[in-house]
């Protein structure tokens, strides 16, 4: 049995410009691409039925495939795009009471600190971008206190370039030892496990030439677990 799996159906008016198009970046394409690759005229009904079993295919596209109230296009299958709908807007409640704005110059990043007082906490965070640009974002420990060097970090939560203007990045970690976090703004956080060792969250854009970002964060801590969990007397 083979299953098919129909990303885009589109036609155009104006095939000899295409056509022509077409031939025009055809030699840098890979061959594995061209291969993928059908420009079909006015008898590509026909064409999809070569591969596509016509019960699986949409009457509007020369199958035999009808959905609800006699739909020709399946939409109830098939996703063809429009609005999206209200209850699948984004709804952002998690966005703190007290933002911070930064501005992130071209190729360079921020380090943001964060002092963690106590054993088994839990750092939490949200970023937004106020541009429509990505920043990159990640956790890091770094055991010496030292920022020169990423590579000698530890990757404490995945690194990213994110685009956060339309949804934030937010989360928490929890560290096990109190310490002193920096935050850098390439988006990494570094975090640390003594008092004097330094965790960080950085925002970097150091990969951007042109574009400085604008972001608002916020950062908290909070204390988990019982007094005697966290080495502390009750």
């Amino acid at each position: 049995m083979k299953l098919f799996l129909l990303e885009l159906i589109q036609y155009s008016i104006t095939p000899t410009i295409f056509n022509v198009f077409y031939q025009i970046v055809k030699p840098v394409l890979d061959e594995n691409t061209r291969k993928k690759i059908r420009v079909l005229g006015c008898d590509y009904k026909a064409a999809l039925l070569e591969d596509i079993a016509p019960e699986q295919l949409p009457a509007f596209y020369g199958g035999l495939c009808f959905g609800s109230n006699g739909d020709n296009k399946c939409s109830h299958a098939i996703s063809y795009g429009g609005p999206v709908p209200k209850e699948l807007h984004f709804n952002d409640t998690v966005r703190p009471s007290k933002l911070t704005a930064v501005t992130v110059n071209r190729q360079s990043e921020i380090l943001i600190p964060l002092e963690v007082e106590t054993d088994l906490a839990t750092i939490s965070w949200y970023v937004k971008s106020l541009s429509q640009n990505d920043v990159g974002f990640g956790i890091y420990y770094s055991p010496n206190g030292n920022t020169d060097k990423i590579e000698d970090m530890e990757l404490i939560a995945p690194y990213f370039r994110l685009l956060t203007c339309f949804v934030p990045e937010y989360g928490s970690v929890q560290v096990n030892r109190k310490g002193k976090c920096e935050v850098p703004f390439k988006r990494m956080f570094y975090l640390s496990t003594e008092f004097n060792i330094l965790d960080f969250m950085r925002l970097n854009n150091k990969y951007s030439y042109f574009l400085s970002k604008h972001l608002e964060y916020n950062f908290s801590v909070a204390v988990v677990g019982t007094p005697s969990e966290r080495g502390e007397a009750e």
